[in-house]
């Protein structure tokens, strides 16, 4: 019954338990649900985990991100490794951590 609440906002959609994570859901979708070289016809995908809940509006991320010249993005980043230190991002960025990524629950 959830995904009828979705009907109307997606072309299609699915609910199995497979017992994974955000990206081996994300490869099923690509490889048997709706294919590679249908995703391909997208200029932006938009891979969301539903675990995450949004508490601002979306149109001011999206609108900043689409004046940007960038190929992927992301809602959050993590260190792994990293649990005292406190900066900018800006000011993280200039150290060059090799621990750094963009976490995977939500990239477009």
């Amino acid at each position: 019954g959830e995904l009828s609440k979705i009907s109307k906002l997606v072309k299609d959609s699915w609910c199995i338990n497979h017992k994974g994570y955000d990206f081996y859901s994300w490869k099923l979708l690509a490889e048997q649900y709706v294919g590679w070289n249908v995703l391909q016809e997208y200029d932006e995908l938009i891979f969301a985990n539903d675990s995450m809940f949004c508490v601002n509006p979306f149109r001011p991320v999206f609108e900043k991100m689409d004046s940007l010249d960038v190929d992927m993005w992301g809602l959050s980043a993590v260190d792994a490794v990293n649990i005292i230190e406190v900066s900018t991002f800006k000011e993280y960025l200039k150290k060059n951590k090799e621990e750094f990524h963009i976490n995977s629950f939500f990239l477009v």
